[in-house]
């Protein structure tokens, strides 16, 4: 597994998957000094994770992704940054960016981060810093040494949830549940929760006074086949806010555009909910957010405070995101549950560093206000 001290230097992967008619697909795998590519023409495996097994999945995906060519230099590029960590010091492992075509929906579907190499005894996930990478056509935004860092926690439970067949969310137990979460950081974070109804609107007037992270708390589904988010209307009912308005407020204020999204799917609804909300992720990458999470399935309170207390722990004070996500997957990882691959990382900073570390005082601090395992 990786660990937080390893977090300082890694060699960089990025495989590209994209269609290619009528073979079917190509895969591409790039590293610093090699690169290979090959025609896949089946479909990747589909999963629907209460009637699978995770590793058998996990391990058809890979082999999927790392055909012959592919799978050596993967392999190889592993293995080598490996034995020079353990020898030599500075690398200690492969960062591995997934790049998918952003039209192809088919892919963005799949559960990638079951990845599993048949050759070792955890998913890949676990193993390494991983990201569904993106490039987008814009500056990459450089890392915020300012502190404390500013987050909104932006809830929408309205009436008439029913009539989009969803249930209503319990706000104070999951606004208590993040309260809890980043209560070790709080030196360094300030959270604070809406004001007023939940119309986009007044998210937009919110979101005018600048903030770094918003973490989002609200039911997604599908109108007209259009992804929407679930929000406040004018009579305030529950009304469906198309994703692409909903990424122009959050990413289009005055100010800059949040470095950081977190897309909680509540513990109430549906996995159709949390699928439908995955799509809203490179929506706001490509309006401008540096990373997005996105929960792909409801996680029960426990492992969902375990993740969130982690994942913020390890963002918080390295800065580092794909480096937070794999900590915090480790911290929920059980063999015969999928809830550790539930959470989904879309970014467009490619060496993921969204904040500056913690200055060593501050971050001895909250080290020893952090709970343990």
């Amino acid at each position: 597994m990786i660990g937080e001290s390893q977090q300082q230097a890694f060699d960089e992967m990025e495989v590209r998957v994209f269609r290619d008619p009528p073979a079917g697909y190509v895969a591409e795998i790039s590293m610093t000094d090699a690169r290979e590519s090959c025609e896949i023409r089946n479909l990747p495996p589909k999963s629907v994770a209460s009637e699978a097994d995770m590793r058998s999945y996990g391990i058809q995906l890979f082999e999927w992704l790392f055909p012959d060519k592919l799978l050596h230099l993967f392999r190889s590029a592993r293995w080598s940054t490996e034995m020079y960590s353990r020898s030599a010091g500075p690398v200690s492992g492969v960062r591995f960016r997934l790049w998918l075509e952003p039209q192809a929906t088919d892919l963005h579907s799949v559960w990638w981060e079951a990845l599993h190499d048949p050759a070792r005894d955890e998913p890949l996930t676990l193993d390494m810093p991983f990201s569904r990478f993106m490039r987008v056509n814009a500056p990459r935004g450089w890392p915020i040494s300012e502190r404390p860092l500013r987050m909104l926690i932006a809830t929408s439970n309205p009436e008439g949830l029913g009539e989009f067949g969803l249930t209503n969310i319990d706000v104070a137990l999951e606004r208590e549940l993040v309260s809890k979460a980043t209560s070790s950081v709080r030196r360094s974070l300030d959270v604070d929760k809406p004001t007023g109804a939940a119309t986009l609107d007044n998210l937009r007037r919110q979101l005018e006074s600048g903030y770094h992270i918003i973490h989002v708390l609200a039911h997604a589904t599908l109108v007209n086949g259009q992804g929407c988010l679930i929000l406040e209307g004018v009579d305030g009912k529950a009304t469906g806010v198309p994703f692409d308005e909903v990424a122009k407020v959050i990413a289009h204020s005055s100010r800059e555009a949040p470095y950081f999204v977190f897309l909680a799917t509540p513990m109430t609804a549906s996995d159709q909910v949390g699928e439908t909300l995955v799509r809203l992720a490179p929506m706001l990458i490509e309006a401008g957010v540096q990373a997005v999470v996105a929960v792909q399935a409801p996680m029960d309170n426990h492992k969902l405070w375990l993740f969130i207390e982690r994942f913020y722990n390890v963002l918080i004070r390295t800065g580092v995101i794909d480096m937070a996500m794999a900590e915090a997957r480790t911290r929920i990882y059980s063999p015969e549950q999928w809830e550790w691959a539930f959470p989904v990382l879309y970014m467009r900073t490619p060496d993921a560093q969204l904040f500056h570390p913690l200055p060593e005082s501050l971050e001895a601090t909250v080290r020893g206000i952090s709970t343990s395992d």
